[in-house]
C-alpha cells in the first residue's frame, strides 16, 4: 500500500515560514526605522546647535555696531552667521532686528524707524527651511520617505550699558570752573539747548576730577582702581562706575599725508600774508583770516593769536606733527558739522581758548589737550590728558561713528 504526504501540513509549514519571514522583515524595517529616526534626530539636534551658535555669534558681533546703523549691523550679522556654518544661508531684512532689552522684565521690544536710535540690543534669527530652500537634508530618513526638515534659531545680544566718549582723557580728565558737558545729534540739525541730550560722557583710564561748579550731563567712568572726585559743587548726572577694562587708542598714523597733501592750496590770508612757512608751520595773527579749501593738510605746528581765524567749508583733515596753540585764535567750521573738521595732533600740547565756537573731531591720544575760555565746543575729543576749564560748554555729537567708545570696550552679552 502506498503512502501519501500531508498537503495541508506542508501548506501550513510554508505559511508559517512566509509569516515568519514577513514578521522578520517588518521587525528589521522597524529596527531600521528606529535607527534612522535616532540618527536623524541626532543630526537635527546637531544642525540646530550649529545654527544656534551662528545666531549667537552674529548677535554678539552685530550689537557692537548698533550705533552705526542698519546696513553695517546687517552686514556684520550676515558675515558672522556664515563664519559659523558649513553651508551658508542668507539673512532676510527682518532677520536682524533692533530693539530695546528690558532687564527687569527680560523682554525684547522691536524698534523701527527713528526709534532705532534708542536700541540697546539686536536680535538675529536664522532659518534653514523649505520656504527658503535651505532645509536640513536628513541622512537615513529619506529611505522611509522623509527627505528634509526645517530648523531655526535666534539670539538676542545686549550692548554693555557702559558708554565712553565723546570726551576722553586717556590718563586723566579734569573739568573745572563752570564748564559742563551734554550731547546732541548733528544729523538732526544744529545744537539746541532746549533739546540737548544727557550723553556728554567722559572717560579715562585714570582719575576724573569734577571741580567747582562743573557739571557732566552724562556718565563719568574712571579707570579700573580709580574714582571720580566731585568737589566744590561739581556734579555728574549719570553713572560713575570704573571701566571694566582699559581704553585703547592707536597712535596717529598720517600715512603718506606728510608728502602728499593739500598744503599747496593754502591761500594768502585776508591781510595778504603767507600763513605757512617752508617747514610747515602755520601761523596767523592780527585779526587776519584764511580760508582752507576742503582737503588733507600736514602741518608742523599751528599758532594763532590776535583774534585770527582759519575757516573750513567742507570735509577737512589736518595732521599736526607738533603743538597746537589757538589761545588767541580759532578754527571756524562753517558747516557746523563736526565730522567736517578733524584735527589729528601728535605734539605734546594742544590749547584752545577764546570765545569762538569750534565744531570738530580732535584726536590727540599722546597730547595734553586744554580747553579754556567761554567758547562752545561741538564734537568729540580724545586726548592723553583732557583739561577743561572756563565757562564754555562741550557738546558731544552722537552722530559721530567714534562717539560711543563702547565699541573699543568690546563688551556685549547674550540675553536670550
Amino acid at each position: 500500500m502506498s503512502q501519501t504526504g500531508n498537503p495541508a501540513g506542508a501548506r501550513n509549514a510554508r505559511h508559517r515560514t512566509g509569516t515568519t519571514i514577513a514578521m522578520l522583515a517588518m521587525f528589521m524595517f522597524a529596527i531600521f526605522a528606529v535607527l534612522a529616526f535616532s540618527i536623524d534626530i541626532g543630526y537635527i539636534a546637531w544642525a540646530k546647535s550649529e545654527l544656534q551658535n551662528a545666531a549667537d555669534a552674529a548677535a554678539l558681533a552685530a550689537v557692537k555696531h548698533i550705533r552705526k546703523g542698519n546696513p553695517e549691523v546687517a552686514d556684520v550679522a550676515q558675515q558672522f552667521v556664515n563664519y559659523n556654518l558649513r553651508e551658508p544661508i542668507s539673512l532676510a531684512s527682518n532677520d536682524v532686528e533692533f530693539g530695546y532689552w528690558d532687564e527687569d522684565t527680560a523682554t525684547f521690544t522691536v524698534l523701527t524707524g527713528a526709534d532705532i536710535e534708542d536700541a540697546n540690543a539686536v536680535r538675529v534669527s536664522c532659518f534653514r527651511t523649505a520656504a527658503r530652500n535651505s532645509q536640513v537634508t536628513l541622512l537615513l530618513a529619506p529611505i522611509i520617505g522623509h527627505q528634509a526638515t526645517d530648523v531655526s534659531a535666534s539670539a538676542i545680544a545686549r550692548l554693555n550699558s557702559i558708554q565712553c566718549g565723546p570726551f576722553v582723557g586717556i590718563d586723566r580728565v579734569e573739568i573745572r570752573s563752570s564748564s559742563n558737558t551734554d550731547s546732541y545729534r548733528s544729523y538732526d540739525g544744529p545744537y539746541d539747548a532746549l533739546t540737548a541730550l544727557s550723553n556728554g560722557h567722559v572717560c579715562s583710564n585714570g582719575p576724573i576730577d569734577i571741580l567747582g561748579s562743573a557739571i557732566v550731563n552724562g556718565d563719568a567712568h574712571p579707570g579700573y582702581g580709580f574714582a571720580v572726585t566731585q568737589n566744590g559743587g561739581g556734579q555728574v548726572t549719570g553713572n560713575t562706575s570704573p571701566l571694566p577694562q582699559p581704553l585703547l587708542f592707536p597712535p596717529i598714523d598720517p600715512g603718506d599725508a606728510a608728502v602728499t597733501n593739500d598744503n599747496g592750496q593754502i591761500p594768502l590770508s585776508s591781510e595778504g600774508n603767507n600763513v605757512i612757512d617752508a617747514n610747515g608751520n602755520f601761523a596767523t595773527g592780527g585779526g587776519e583770516s584764511v580760508a582752507l579749501p576742503p582737503g588733507i593738510y600736514y602741518l608742523n605746528s599751528i599758532s594763532m593769536s590776535g583774534g585770527s581765524t582759519f575757516v573750513v567749508t567742507g570735509p577737512t583733515t589736518i595732521y599736526v606733527a607738533g603743538n597746537v596753540d589757538m589761545q588767541g585764535g580759532t578754527a571756524l567750521n562753517m558747516t557746523d558739522v563736526p565730522k567736517n573738521l578733524t584735527l589729528k595732533v601728535m605734539g605734546s600740547q594742544c590749547d584752545f581758548s577764546g570765545n569762538a565756537e569750534l565744531s570738530a573731531i580732535v584726536y590727540a591720544p599722546q597730547t595734553i589737550v586744554t580747553r579754556d575760555g567761554s567758547s562752545e565746543f561741538y564734537g568729540s575729543i580724545v586726548a592723553k590728558e583732557l583739561i577743561i576749564k572756563g565757562s564754555g560748554s562741550l557738546h558731544g555729537d552722537e552722530s559721530l561713528d567714534a562717539y560711543p567708545v563702547q565699541d573699543n570696550l568690546g563688551r556685549s552679552r547674550l540675553v536670550e
